[in-house]
């Protein structure tokens, strides 16, 4: 598979410069054409109708009653300041990035927008278990549930420079094949963490050199089962730029691996 486009879900993810930036280096490495996607919670809006909704005004030190209009005022502001951040990240690179600015069901939208072609970047919520780490839970699904490919983002990104790691658990995978890509074009040296067996490794160690990466820069590391736990104990000092892997093999949670080890995890999901 080929990707085409690299699509960011800014409500989380489009104030922080370093990780935009990180995600545009991404996007630049795979030759794909980055896309920033602010969706306006309608939900959110919705909460401006029930009688109970309220908001702490901290200068005033009061509860007051939740105004539609002030809401969606809010909402437009933090779409321009996204939009604002994107573009200059996106200039810092030199790769236009385009901005999609939509309302309604997050979920559904992000799902909508992206195809077979399409890998979507979220962002982890800093706080788990919290309103944030929720509506990332819905999207996360959404995504999956329909065979997309997902970049997910640490909380706090820790370091953008390193080897690629890749999970393999079967030969010409296309977790190790886009990894290796990856490792060419940013001149960094891959690592493939495998669960497969000895003949199974070493065709992708074959097919990695095929792809162009030196037989030097050629790691293997071996997984007792591609489950996050071997992942986490395989990964012990490896100091790895981004990791990729089969989502199918770690079940329907990205967030946690990605802020375990505070780089992004591709995963590349498995086609209904």
């Amino acid at each position: 598979m080929r990707y085409r486009r690299l699509l960011l879900d800014l409500r989380h993810a489009g104030g922080d410069p370093e990780t935009l930036g990180a995600v545009l280096g991404l996007a630049r490495l795979l030759d794909l054409d980055p896309h920033g996607i602010f969706v306006e919670d309608e939900d959110v809006l919705c909460l401006a109708g029930l009688p109970f909704a309220r908001e702490l005004c901290l200068p005033m030190g009061a509860w007051r009653s939740l105004d539609r209009s002030r809401l969606a005022d809010e909402l437009a502001a933090l779409a321009e300041q996204s939009r604002r951040t994107l573009e200059r990240a996106s200039a810092v690179l030199g790769r236009p990035a385009q901005f999609i600015r939509l309302r309604g069901d997050p979920s559904a939208l992000l799902a909508e927008q992206a195809g077979e072609a399409d890998i979507i970047a979220l962002a982890a919520a800093q706080a788990p278990l919290g309103l944030a780490d929720a509506s990332l839970r819905r999207v996360e699904d959404a995504v999956l549930g329909i065979g997309r490919t997902v970049l997910m983002l640490p909380p706090r990104l820790v370091r953008t420079r390193g080897p690629v790691a890749a999970v393999i658990s079967d030969a010409g995978a296309a977790e190790s094949e886009l990894a290796a890509r990856v490792a060419v074009a940013s001149g960094e040296t891959l690592m493939l963490l495998s669960a497969a067996d000895e003949r199974q490794t070493a065709e992708a160690v074959a097919a990695a050199q095929t792809a162009g990466v030196a037989a030097a820069r050629i790691l293997v590391r071996a997984l007792a089962a591609p489950t996050t736990e071997a992942i986490l104990s395989g990964l012990a000092g490896a100091g790895e730029r981004l990791l990729v892997l089969p989502h199918a093999r770690i079940g329907r949670r990205l967030s946690p691996l990605a802020a375990a080890r505070g780089v992004p995890v591709l995963a590349i999901a498995t086609r209904p």
